[in-house]
């Protein structure tokens, strides 16, 4: 998925929101404090959602070249700086997964919430990508929800048959 494109939306995970135009967090509508180069990093992982980014590809987005830097310091620095914002734990993660001396990797599902020129944002899309990572509650949900259809409107029918025809009385004998 390419977030880039959508630079005016939100993307959403768990309780967090991250507005693509502001690089702001919140969690539950309430600003979290992310220091520039952490929401810098957060926005690359989630564009690149369940994709490993190597420790390299961290360094030339964040640093030119020519800047001299303590980039290791910097980055694990910057990845604590996101993990305390968003709760998370490299020992238990929720969010990040650290691959050691490799790279980092967002885990968790998100959607994105397009805003409209108007401001209020339409109703938040899954993502699309990869398609391994999609929730597999929907699917189930929407079996369950038509099973309960099925059986409703047998349940329906028959009492609309029992209306229909009732079943006959015996008749009293006769003597």
């Amino acid at each position: 998925m390419q977030v880039a494109e959508k630079r005016g939306g939100s993307i959403v995970f768990g309780p967090y929101c991250f507005d693509l135009k502001t690089a702001e967090l919140t969690k539950q509508g309430r600003r979290v404090r992310l220091p520039g180069q952490a929401a810098h990093i957060l926005l690359l992982l989630l564009e690149r959602n369940g994709e490993l980014i190597n420790r390299e590809e961290l360094q030339h987005a964040l640093w030119p070249e020519e800047t001299f830097v303590d980039f290791d310091r910097g980055l694990n620095n910057a990845i604590s700086r996101i993990r305390e914002a968003l709760g998370d734990h490299a020992s238990s993660p929720r969010f990040i997964e650290t691959l050691p001396k490799r790279g980092y990797r967002f885990i968790a599902e998100i959607s994105v919430r397009e805003h409209s020129p108007t401001g209020p944002a339409v109703p938040p899309e899954p993502d699309r990508d990869p398609p391994s990572r999609l929730p597999r509650i929907h699917a189930r949900a929407a079996g369950t929800a038509l099973l309960l259809l099925i059986a409703a409107a047998i349940g329906i029918a028959a009492f609309d048959q029992g209306r229909r025809h009732p079943q006959a009385q015996p008749r009293p004998s006769r003597p």
